[in-house]
């Protein structure tokens, strides 16, 4: 959480206030990942299950395995590099679940850029898992890393102070519709 509030004091060109009274952000991941942090970004197939929609990338020459007409094939990216799946990148410009799910992505992997640059991880040349193994600690710290940079506490409050602190119902880990369709308004 400190080192989140930092990053969004500290970059306010790539942050963008969404609620003037409130003090709530909304962080453009990929300008902030471009310019701030100068990393690269590239789309490719990564897998053909969807088991692996991102990479990070941190030493040059370092091999990563992507598809391409069902044939799989080696590329060596240039170090400080955020790669994604082609079919998430899709869904950059879309509504919904979707949007989010690339921005939670994308700011996973320049999380993990992040950490390591700050010291508090100790990257592989290549990171990634696919969906299916057991979270390891780098990523949970990542995942958070990467949450907040999106959602802060003042953003978070804000949007709760919207629904007068009216708690989200759920019964037996369903959500009504129209509660569903805030998350992921709030996502977006």
């Amino acid at each position: 959480k400190s080192i989140g509030e930092d990053i969004l004091l500290t970059c306010p060109d790539y942050c963008k206030t969404i609620f003037n009274r409130d003090g709530a952000f909304y962080l453009d991941a990929e300008q902030f990942a471009l310019r701030y942090l100068k990393l690269y970004m590239s789309e490719y197939l990564l897998s053909l299950d969807g088991s692996i929609i991102g990479a990070a990338i941190f030493e040059d020459q370092a091999r990563v395995t992507i598809y391409s007409k069902d044939k799989p094939r080696n590329i060596y990216p240039m170090a400080n590099t955020i790669i994604l799946d082609t079919e998430l990148c899709q869904t950059r410009n879309s509504h919904g679940s979707g949007k989010g799910r690339y921005r939670f992505t994308l700011m996973h992997e320049v999380s993990h850029q992040l950490l390591a640059r700050l010291g508090f991880a100790h990257p592989e040349p290549v990171m990634y898992r696919t969906i299916h193994e057991p979270t390891l600690p780098d990523e949970r710290l990542a995942d958070q890393l990467a949450a907040y940079l999106l959602m802060p506490d003042s953003t978070l409050l804000s949007m709760m102070r919207m629904r007068d602190y009216k708690p989200y119902i759920c019964y037996e880990n369903v959500m009504p519709v129209h509660e569903t369709k805030e998350i992921h308004q709030m996502a977006d």
